[in-house]
């Protein structure tokens, strides 16, 4: 039985696939095709709203095993989709680099898969923008098997970021580094399969993050604050955050539209044992996403714990959420690869 970060109702496969190379994932996708059989794709499932959770009906797709590091030149590597951002980022600063941007918690948690599956919000948004921008290409294997490269300047790009794999899968991403100190940086050593770290055990934790615009923060804030004191006991409350994230070329569609900078803005905390079944959070859940719908705000439904399914427009509004259904039917008509929500 397999759960994630959110400890979303386990399920278990019908099949399972490990990947390590481009043919392999290639070969599995095409018969899982010809079967008509429904796949999965996971990585380290650190997610909350249940995308990384197999059905029983479902072939899933393993990419751990994919964790190659090949050196581009000119300060840009390609990279397995199943490294954790984390562990490339500490590798490539042993030759004067480092990832533009990173997952939070100072620790291994999202895969570069994950990370382009959930958007890609993290430390170095204010100076980088999301990690949209970090990523000139990437290579990904559709529902049928096909293989398709896409560059940024490809229409297509934007969509793949925030989509859940929905699209294609990402076997393998090719990033733009950044010197991490005034030392000239050296060229990055190849290698077929970089070792995996040991995994951190995350406490529980429990996020709601609003993505809003300079003008709106304030009122976010208020808003954040008002819910969250209208909710006691659903968590231990931490902090609340804030994220600057810096618009450059573009921001994917299914993140924040508008081409402009943005914030991300959001209250957290540890799971108490008040609300062991999650009930009043859920609850506190469906408050928040009414305070979004009413004010026209997104959020980052990508990263939070949703259990109920909702249509996609009411997280990204009716125009976003058709034009990301039209690509849906041409990549995957089928509609075989990672059913976009979970059912509750």
């Amino acid at each position: 039985m397999l759960s994630d970060f959110g400890g979303f109702p386990p399920g278990t496969p019908q099949a399972v696939c490990r990947p390590t190379s481009l043919y392999e994932l290639q070969a599995a996708m095409a018969d899982c095709a010809a079967r008509r059989r429904q796949m999965r794709t996971r990585c380290f499932a650190h997610s909350m709203n249940g995308m990384a959770v197999p059905r029983s009906d479902e072939t899933l797709i393993d990419l751990t095993g994919v964790r190659h590091i090949v050196w581009n030149g000119r300060g840009a590597i390609t990279v397995g989709a199943g490294l954790a951002v984390w562990d490339l980022d500490q590798y490539v600063r042993r030759f004067g680099w480092k990832l533009p941007v990173v997952n939070d918690g100072g620790a291994a948690a999202s895969s570069v898969g994950g990370l382009i599956a959930a958007g890609g919000i993290g430390e170095g948004c204010m100076l980088h923008g999301g990690f949209w921008e970090s990523v000139a290409s990437l290579v990904l294997v559709t529902a049928a098997g096909e293989v398709r490269t896409v560059t940024r300047d490809n229409p297509v790009f934007p969509w793949l970021f925030g989509s859940f794999g929905a699209l294609g899968v990402v076997y393998e991403a090719v990033i733009d580094l950044v010197p991490a100190s005034s030392a000239r940086p050296r060229r990055v050593v190849d290698t077929p399969a970089l070792p995996e770290q040991a995994r951190t055990v995350w406490p529980p934790h429990l996020w709601l993050t609003l993505f809003v615009t300079g003008s709106q923060l304030e009122d976010a804030i208020a808003c954040l604050h008002d819910l969250a004191s209208a909710n006691p006991g659903v968590w231990r409350p931490r902090s609340a955050y804030e994220y600057f994230v810096l618009h450059r070329r573009f921001n994917p569609p299914l993140v924040f539209e508008a081409g402009r900078d943005f914030i991300a803005v959001g209250v957290w905390g540890d799971r108490s044992g008040e609300d062991a079944d999650l009930s009043g959070y859920l609850a506190m859940e469906a408050g928040f996403q009414a305070l979004v719908e009413a004010r026209g705000w997104r959020r980052y439904f990508q990263s939070e714990l949703i259990r109920d399914r909702r249509p996609l427009d009411r997280y990204v509004g009716s125009d976003t959420a058709d034009a990301f259904h039209a690509l849906k039917a041409a990549w995957d008509p089928a509609g075989l690869l990672n059913a976009f929500m979970a059912p509750a």
